[in-house]
């Protein structure tokens, strides 16, 4: 799977790629995180699904979302998805080797190779990424990639280079330095701690009685933990036992954010009765309930095609005082006997999102002033992603982790044995460059926070 960053009304004449456009530059920011539900299996009359716990000192849990754009027709499907060209995608791979990530520089110059097998960089791609394993200390998959290089090669600018390294590597002795390329993505020594945990949109009983049996019903099954929905958007279903009380909003008690009703200490109460864990499910970004109005404290985004900063949903995690109205939220959240709390997957930016005067003064104290189209290369119809677009997403990224472990620290001083998950979109498993373009999501980096 290759992704790439959005084209203009028509693709570039030398392309190999000629499909139509997949968003028109004048669209507003890309809706890609409203086509995502999470993953879910039927179990009995709620959805749920089951997860593991990641054990260590802050004890998490990665919850994975599948595209479930319901609704849309095809056509629209195809007319919001993101995609790389194989600019973007070489670009990704140098910026992981200027951050000295060099395994996963390795993995992603094979990318060049396996997804744009007529690139002109498909020379450098196979070099580049032999350089990469050499960096990496992967000696023996470096000599093989090298020689490959050689044979395919022989004639390119790289090839003397190229055989200097493989005269290199014949002498070195010890080899016990060689991993393997594929190694897993927990840290070495990070327990796996088992857990069955039913995550709950809502309870379909009309009184806490019938919650109580349903909760006794999962624990006969073998689940152990309940997630259970403690935010409320427009639109989204009611739990039968709650009151009314605003259109959108939380189910418990806090100053912060309208409240729909206060049904979370009843079915804390309940599950631990019954036997069970519970989670509270709870959004981040999209916590601005009461504060939509709020210019200041909302996200900010990059139109490509009028090149003009415009607002997008949510709030904005760069603003200082949009962190602490989350903040306060979640300390009072932590007001109640919750065991532990999945943040929501609304905790990602796109790839034209995060802008605006708070992003700049943050950003320009660590990188730099910034000028927004240093991050797109315009090719006629085409824009790639340049290496100061990674620097970016790979900075957005560390941003929304450093929001995440705030908030965990408010929960933290009310309930210091609060376990803590997080919502990743799948493509963090199956194609990291994209989930890093698209959603500043990272899932190797997600477990170094802790998470």
């Amino acid at each position: 799977m290759a992704c790439h960053a959005a084209k203009g009304e028509t693709a570039s004449a030398d392309r190999r790629d000629e499909k139509k456009p997949l968003m028109p530059e004048s669209a507003a920011p890309l809706p890609y995180g409203e086509c995502f539900e999470p993953a879910l299996v039927l179990f009995g009359r709620n959805l749920s699904f089951y997860g593991r716990f990641l054990g260590g000192f802050f004890a998490s849990l990665i919850f994975f979302a599948v595209c479930a754009p319901t609704g849309m027709s095809n056509a629209a499907v195809r007319l919001y998805k993101p995609y790389f060209t194989d600019v973007g995608q070489l670009n990704y791979a140098n910026f992981l080797m200027q951050e000295k990530d060099y395994k996963t520089a390795a993995r992603e110059y094979a990318r060049v190779i396996e997804d744009f097998p007529e690139s002109r960089f498909i020379a450098e791609a196979q070099f580049r990424m032999s350089e990469a394993l050499y960096d990496a200390g992967l000696y023996r998959d470096a000599e093989d990639e090298f020689k490959l290089f050689l044979e395919n090669f022989a004639d390119s600018p790289f090839s003397s280079y190229a055989k200097a390294r493989v005269e290199d590597l014949r002498t070195r002795k010890d080899m016990k330095k060689a991993k393997d390329v594929h190694a897993a993505a927990l840290p070495d020594g990070r327990r796996i701690d088992g857990m069955k945990a039913a995550q709950v949109m809502f309870f379909a009983g009309r009184s806490y009685d019938d919650i109580g049996r349903e909760m006794l019903r999962l624990k006969n099954e073998g689940i152990d933990t309940v997630i259970v929905r403690v935010f409320h958007n427009r639109g989204d279903r009611y739990y039968p036992v709650a009151a009314h009380g605003a259109p959108e909003g939380v189910y418990f008690r806090t100053g912060q954010s309208p409240v729909v009703d206060d049904i979370l200490g009843r079915l804390t109460a309940l599950a631990h009765r019954n036997g069970l864990r519970i989670f509270a499910w709870m959004t981040t970004r999209y916590a601005d309930y009461g504060v939509e109005k709020d210019s200041d404290m909302a996200c900010k985004g990059y139109d490509l095609s009028s090149r003009k900063i415009i607002p997008c949903k949510g709030l904005d995690l760069f603003n200082e005082r949009a962190v602490r109205r989350l903040e306060a939220i979640y300390s009072d959240l932590a007001d109640y006997d919750i065991d532990g709390i999945l943040f929501q997957d609304d905790l990602f930016l796109r790839h034209n999102e995060g802008f605006g005067p708070h992003m700049e003064k943050l950003y320009a104290r660590d990188h730099g002033v910034i000028d927004p189209e240093s991050f797109y290369l315009r090719d006629g119809g085409a824009i790639h992603y340049t290496q100061a677009f990674w620097q970016w997403a790979s900075w957005k990224n560390r941003r929304l982790l450093y929001v995440a472990d705030r908030l965990r620290k408010a929960v933290k001083k009310k309930r210091p044995n609060a376990r803590f998950a997080i919502n990743l979109m799948y493509e963090n498993l199956t194609n990291p460059a994209c989930a890093l373009a698209w959603l500043s999501q990272n899932l190797e980096v997600s477990f170094e926070a802790g998470f």
